[in-house]
């Protein structure tokens, strides 16, 4: 990867148009340095956290049964999630059954409070 003083030497040796090949290179090496970076983990929701109902996504039969059961926009806590392989199902307190998460955005997050203990 070039530094600086390569990029500047690089720039006054070409003709016309220095700045804005200067400019190219920092972007170039600031998109390296931004895709060299680790994705951060995903975190899944959890006991406590709040997720509204999107009202779309998932499956057609599992969305079907949703839409009978919450109201668009509406918020609820979750009680439990389980992550599989290629999605995660969401049960949520004062609602029977599982449903895809991926139906729902999380709202709240309880990890600081569960980091203190206080989310049980």
């Amino acid at each position: 990867m070039l530094n600086k003083d390569d990029t500047q030497l690089i720039a006054r040796f070409i003709e016309d148009g220095t700045k804005p090949l200067l400019e190219r290179i920092e972007k170039l090496e600031a998109a390296q340095s931004q895709k060299s970076k680790p994705p951060e983990p995903t975190v899944w929701p959890a006991k406590g956290d709040l997720m509204i109902f999107l009202g779309k996504n998932g499956y057609e039969r599992e969305l079907t049964e949703a839409l009978r059961i919450f109201k668009v926009g509406q918020q609820y806590r979750v009680l439990e999630c389980n992550v599989q392989s290629w999605s995660h199902s969401v049960r949520f307190e004062d609602v029977a059954g599982w449903y895809n998460g991926v139906m729902f955005e999380r709202v709240t997050d309880t990890r600081p409070l569960r980091a203190l203990g206080e989310n049980k």
